[in-house]
C-alpha cells in the first residue's frame, strides 16, 4: 500500500463490462459482484504468498465528492448532446431515485431516467387512428 490514493501496485484487477443502458444502480451491483469474485479468486495466491504485483499503467480516477456532486446539479441553459445527457441521468439514477437534480422556476427537482431496449413496435400515437411503427436501429 501506498499513501496516495490509486498509485499502488495492482495484485489482480478485472474488466467490469458497462452497458449503455446500465444506471447508477447496475454499474455498481456489477462492480460489489465482480469485487466479490475477484477477491474470492485472488485470495489463495495472498494466503500463500504466491502472489505477483504489477504496476498500474494509468492514472486512478478518484474523484471527491464535491466533485461528484457538481456534475450531478443540471444547468437547464446548458447544452447537452442527447447521447451526454442520457449518459449523464443513467451513471447518477439508483433505482427510481434520480441522482441528478435540476432547479426550474425556484423549485429544485430529482431527475432519473430507464433505457429499456425495443425492437420493432407498434405505437398509437393518441388522437391518431394509424399506428406509427418503429424499429429501432443497432
Amino acid at each position: 500500500m501506498v499513501s496516495e490514493v490509486d498509485a499502488g501496485p495492482i495484485i489482480s484487477q478485472s474488466r467490469v463490462r458497462v452497458d449503455k443502458a446500465d444506471t447508477g444502480v447496475v454499474i455498481y451491483d456489477k462492480h460489489v459482484r465482480e469485487s466479490i469474485r475477484l477477491f474470492q479468486a485472488t485470495w489463495p495466491s495472498l494466503e500463500d504468498q504466491s502472489y505477483h504485483v504489477f504496476p498500474q499503467r494509468h492514472k486512478g480516477t478518484f474523484k471527491k465528492i464535491a466533485q461528484a456532486n457538481a456534475v450531478r446539479e443540471l444547468d437547464p441553459d446548458q447544452r447537452y448532446t442527447a447521447r451526454e445527457f442520457v449518459d449523464l441521468l443513467r451513471v447518477f439514477t439508483f433505482g427510481e431515485r434520480g441522482g441528478c437534480t435540476i432547479e426550474l422556476d425556484g423549485k429544485r427537482y430529482s431527475v432519473a431516467v430507464s433505457l429499456n431496449e425495443v425492437g420493432e413496435q407498434t405505437v398509437v400515437i393518441p388522437g391518431t387512428r394509424e399506428p406509427l411503427r418503429t424499429k429501432t436501429s443497432r
